[in-house]
């Protein structure tokens, strides 16, 4: 029930706001929301923020993080999908072929050590809620995410 109602309220906003928010089009009992430039090199992974105050906070932070490295949604692909989502991903991942995956978040970067993407650089780091909660990870993140500028440069 709290699936559909979620998938309903993903396609309604999808159609409001057009293009810029993909669901998978995989069929799966857990959205994967997405963002961006499928095309890009660089993906970024975090879990979905069911909040809508969590989830403007997140998007301001992380439009932040994207300016310092020089970066814009068109530049970059974002997935953000549910804890129980993470077998499902692979799907998702198939049509994307990064050269940098920026996973944001402990969580989701576990689903990662456990499976070999042979050729492409994996960051992990703080999620952006544990960015929010501690502002003292911010320099941890940006140390993590330097490498992002070499590889893209």
């Amino acid at each position: 029930m709290k699936n559909n109602l979620l998938k309903n309220y993903l396609i309604q906003t999808q159609q409001l706001f057009g293009n810029n928010l993909i669901l998978s089009t995989n069929e799966t009992n857990f959205p994967i929301i997405e963002e961006g430039n499928p095309n890009s090199k660089i993906l970024f992974i975090k879990e979905f923020v069911d909040d809508e105050i969590l989830y403007k906070k997140e998007k301001k932070l992380f439009s932040k993080i994207l300016k310092a490295l020089n970066l814009s949604y068109d530049k970059i692909f974002l997935m953000s999908h549910l804890k129980d989502a993470k077998n499902n991903f692979s799907n998702s991942f198939k049509r994307i072929k990064p050269l940098v995956i920026v996973i944001l978040g402990s969580s989701i970067s576990e689903f990662f050590c456990s499976n070999n993407y042979k050729g492409i650089k994996i960051i992990s780091t703080y999620s952006l809620i544990d960015i929010l909660n501690n502002s003292t990870y911010k320099k941890y993140v940006w140390n993590d995410l330097k490498p992002i500028l070499d590889i893209i440069n």
